[in-house]
């Protein structure tokens, strides 16, 4: 599975270089980039899909995390166009709480 995100910060610690970037759905992370992927290529405002495939290194199942993937162009707006437009479309109008189409908040607790 995969994540869209877009850069927000590149920080550099010694020879490391992490991304901080923000979800289509508000979460913000800091991530590295895949061993794979050239990290000089991801910049700030990007559109990039972070993997959240589970990662065998551990006994339970435990997404990667990392930058996988740099989209570009009329694809990575396109891509982050419609998971902003999901996510805006589905938050609660009065409760602040995501709610699902054909769901609608019936109110109350649940606890």
């Amino acid at each position: 599975m995969f994540h869209p995100a877009k850069v927000q910060e590149t920080i550099t610690t010694g020879e490391e270089t992490v991304f901080m970037v923000k979800t289509w759905d508000e979460n913000v992370f800091t991530l590295a980039a895949a061993p794979e992927l050239d990290d000089s290529r991801v910049a700030v405002d990007d559109v990039v899909l972070l993997d959240y495939y589970p990662d065998d290194a551990f006994d339970l199942p435990a997404p990667k995390q990392v930058v996988a993937a740099v989209l570009d162009g009329e694809k990575a707006e396109s891509v982050w166009e419609k998971y902003r437009d999901l996510y805006e479309n589905s938050k609660g109008q009065q409760t602040g709480q995501m709610q699902f189409p054909n769901q609608p908040f019936e109110g109350g607790y649940i606890g």
